[in-house]
């Protein structure tokens, strides 16, 4: 048995794991999982998504897999949180009002990301609920955020376009104590979490607990939100459908998303 060049992967799920279905070939990735195992190799989903949508996605396999949820605010072995940063409720508060002041018109489209419940007006869109509730199954409605229940939120998500994001960032920071990280997807996509907190630094963390060092990890990408993550890895692949800053910086172009790229190439070398 060749002896490979990693001990963990590491995937993305969106323009990534996933086609453009939102889904992925559940048979072609039971036999690749087999063989990981059988190597004794580790399979981490590292997204933006919540833990509770990723358990979802891999219900069939979620006990044999672990993950960083939340662009790396939520990290889990198996069915168990073993970490999780999250915002100061106050601050959850702050950045609606925020929002709401500054770009009124984007209030509706955001969605607050908790461990318990996630939140989003009742005002929103029926379109954009439809989104909500996907991304979010643990999804609420209230009609204001400042009846926004205590919980343990990790993230926020809104739409705005992505060149306003720096301006936004730098002046909510300037005047609140409590700082905020805003990561893109390169479109108008968003989510705001805690400063500090990435995919990379995300899996730093778990990697240490498994006792994997992060230059025996492989990473797939295509967006900005993984830009951390595949400079960690020892060996990193960007999607040919990824942004372009994206695969400036990865050793690898991967196949893309449509075509199950990240599974074509663990197929290759696990020679299935």
């Amino acid at each position: 048995m060749t002896e490979l060049p990693f001990k963990a992967i590491a995937v993305d799920m969106d323009g990534t794991f996933c086609g453009s279905d939102r889904s992925y070939d559940h048979q072609r990735f039971s036999k690749v999982l087999d063989e990981l195992e059988r190597r004794n190799i580790v399979f981490i989903p590292t997204s933006g998504r919540p833990l509770c949508r990723l358990e979802i996605d891999f219900e069939e396999f979620k006990d044999r897999l672990d993950y960083v949820a939340d662009n790396g605010a939520v990290l889990a072995i198996k069915d168990k949180i073993v970490d999780k940063i999250s915002f100061p409720f106050e601050t959850v508060k702050q950045v609606c009002a925020y929002v709401k002041e500054h770009y009124p018109d984007n209030l509706r489209t955001i969605t607050i990301s908790g461990i318990e419940n996630s939140y989003c007006l009742a005002s929103q869109s029926e379109e954009q609920k439809a989104y909500s509730k996907y991304y979010y199954p643990n999804l609420k409605q209230i009609d204001d955020f400042e009846n926004l229940p205590e919980d343990d939120y990790t993230k926020l998500n809104f739409h705005l376009l992505a060149k306003l994001i720096p301006e936004m960032e730098r002046d909510f920071n300037a005047k609140h104590d409590q700082p905020i990280r805003i990561t893109s997807s390169g479109w108008e996509d968003n989510d705001i979490i805690p400063q500090g907190v990435n995919k990379a630094e995300g899996l730093k963390q778990l990697l240490a607990i498994l006792k994997i060092a992060p230059k025996d990890l492989v990473a797939f990408g295509d967006g900005l939100n993984d830009l951390e993550m595949l400079k960690l890895a020892g060996h990193s692949y960007a999607m040919e459908n990824g942004n372009l800053e994206v695969k400036k910086i990865a050793d690898h172009i991967a196949p893309p998303n449509t075509e199950m790229g990240v599974l074509a190439v663990l197929e290759e070398y696990l020679g299935l």
